[in-house]
C-alpha cells in the first residue's frame, strides 16, 4: 500500500509520471480523507426505520457507540 507520503509526491511531481497515476494518486487521497472519520452514526433500531423510509436514529460520530452504524461521505473527486 502506498503511504500518504508518497502519494503526496506523486501529486507533487506529476511530470515524473503518467496522468493516469496522478489521477489515482489524488482519487486515494481524496477517499482516505473521506473515510477518516464518519460523518455520522446511526443506531441499530433506526437501521430498521431505514428500509421502510421512515426517520433514522443519526447522531454525530461522537454520540456513536460500537454497534452503531457508521456512515461517510462520498469525496468529490475532480475528473
Amino acid at each position: 500500500m502506498l503511504t500518504e507520503e508518497q502519494l503526496n509526491h506523486i501529486v507533487a511531481h506529476p511530470d515524473d509520471v503518467s496522468h493516469q497515476v496522478v489521477a489515482m494518486a489524488k482519487e486515494l487521497l481524496a477517499y482516505r480523507a473521506a473515510f477518516a472519520q464518519p460523518y455520522a452514526v446511526i443506531e441499530p433500531l433506526g437501521m430498521t426505520y431505514i428500509g421502510d423510509e421512515n426517520a433514522a436514529m443519526v447522531w454525530h460520530p461522537k454520540h456513536g457507540d460500537d454497534d452503531d452504524t457508521r456512515l461517510y461521505l462520498k469525496p468529490l473527486i475532480d475528473e
